[in-house]
């Protein structure tokens, strides 16, 4: 469900004397971190993200993936069928369990992920053989209704990769009849499973999606949402469909978004199921996507640093929380908060999350380093700078870092030469044109107090 944009923080270096007789010019955007955009922002060197060297950095943490091993795998219907079941029990009293019971019919009902959104022949036969494991699944338990929710969850994912991503408008004509036949046979398998167990709030929170897909009214999807509040009043997903059904691009509207965060952050308080936030959480970081600097809002972040607060109450070693609070703070420009996050999870990695992958988060990881090093600079607090802008190269190097290195030198230190070694370094790493100017005045006023000019 999250969804990632841009990150464009503005900083300032100010106008402070570095060398004799000598100022820098001020620079209204130097050294722009933009890890939404990319897997690496455009001034960061490429080899230092290289799959190998962060894999070799991090430890993955993993969330639900051996589950579909052993499913697709090893067709261990009878470990699975144990541990859904067990956990569907505690449906209502563990808002945790529900939440990974939720991620794991979603991963075992994901096909895998393609970068090119592209539907290949491997994609096919992967999908085929999804389906025909299913298939022995529900042979082997006629009467369980989870190989229905998975099989329905399948359906939807492979009509997807056949309609894409793109706007209604720009879909291929002949891309519409196979993602509506998928559709509705989804809906066969999902009604099939909400027959067998109306108890499971999932199958309601499926079927949510399947009448999104057929532009179904308003009507239908509202009393399956009824249904899914019957089995679980806080179920996450359940809730998060139904927010996703009134963004503006379905059935939506951004006025109907703020009022449903605001019911669903009362339903999370009055219930005392802080996980529940979430969904108030999902809403906000959808709006920022479309009104950059909403989150930033003085009437908006207090609301999302007391969701978080309420979850880190309840759930203090929530790990995987903290990935959410370090990009919501990271979008929010509030980089002492996203800085806190990221050394709390420090070089550890799991997925799922609004960081769409290591590399994302792992540059996010130098942005964040790399403000608080400008902050430090403007207001002259010229060792923590240093000390800073290091540790975001030791991670990425990147070219404002290493400018406010030169700088350092040049305002602290009275070291010519270190600056022109880091302003020599930020332009071999690939600068803005702005940031090209900025090391090239460094370097041209180092060289002139070198010569005594």
């Amino acid at each position: 469900m999250p969804q990632q944009r841009s990150l464009a923080p503005v900083f300032l270096l100010g106008t402070l004397l570095l060398l004799p007789g000598c100022s820098l010019t001020k620079l209204a955007q130097i050294g722009v971190f933009n890890p939404a955009q990319a897997t690496v922002a455009q001034h960061v060197a490429v080899e230092s993200s290289t799959a190998p060297a962060l894999l070799a950095r991090y430890s993955i943490v993993e969330d639900t993936e051996s589950w579909n091993t052993l499913l697709y795998g090893d067709r261990d219907f009878a470990k699975l069928e144990t541990f859904i079941n067990q956990s569907l029990q505690r449906e209502r009293t563990d808002e945790l369990a529900s939440a990974y019971l939720s991620r794991l019919y979603r991963d075992l009902g994901e096909p895998p992920a393609h970068d090119d959104k592209t539907l290949t022949a491997a994609d096919q036969e992967q999908f085929d053989h999804s389906m025909q494991v299913l298939d022995q699944w529900s042979t082997a338990y006629p009467s369980s209704h989870i190989p229905h929710l998975i099989r329905g969850q399948l359906l939807i994912h492979q009509a997807w990769e056949h309609r894409g991503e793109s706007v209604a408008s720009r879909v291929p004509p002949e891309a519409w009849a196979p993602f509506r036949e998928l559709i509705q046979q989804a809906q066969v398998e999902l009604e099939t499973a909400a027959q067998l167990n109306p108890q499971d709030p999932n199958v309601w929170a499926a079927l949510l999606l399947v009448a999104r897909g057929l532009g179904q009214p308003e009507s239908i999807w509202q009393d399956y949402y009824n249904r899914g509040l019957a089995a679980n009043p806080a179920h996450i997903e359940l809730w998060g469909m139904k927010a996703m059904s009134l963004l503006p691009q379905w059935q939506g509207s951004e006025a109907r978004l703020r009022a449903f965060a605001d019911e669903v952050d009362r339903r999370s308080k009055s219930a005392n199921k802080p996980m529940l936030g979430t969904i108030a959480l999902y809403i906000h970081r959808e709006i920022d996507g479309d009104i950059p600097g909403y989150l930033q809002q003085p009437d908006v972040w207090p609301q999302v640093e007391a969701t978080y607060a309420r979850i880190f109450a309840a759930y203090p070693d929530n790990q995987r929380m903290r990935y959410y609070y370090a990009y919501d703070a990271a979008m929010a420009q509030q980089w002492p908060v996203a800085a806190e996050q990221f050394e709390i999870i420090g070089d550890r990695w799991t997925r799922g999350t609004p960081w769409r992958s290591l590399e994302h988060y792992h540059t996010g990881r130098a942005a964040a380093l790399y403000e608080l090093a400008a902050a430090a600079y403007d207001q002259q607090r010229y060792r923590q700078a240093e000390t800073l802008a290091l540790q975001s190269i030791d991670l990425q190097p990147n070219t404002p870092s290493y400018l406010i290195l030169g700088a350092v030198q040049a305002a602290y230190h009275g070291n010519m030469p270190g600056v022109i070694e880091y302003a020599e370094q930020a332009l071999a790493n690939h600068p803005t044109p702005a940031e090209q100017q900025y090391a090239e005045d460094l370097i041209r006023q180092a060289e002139a107090h070198l010569s005594g000019k």
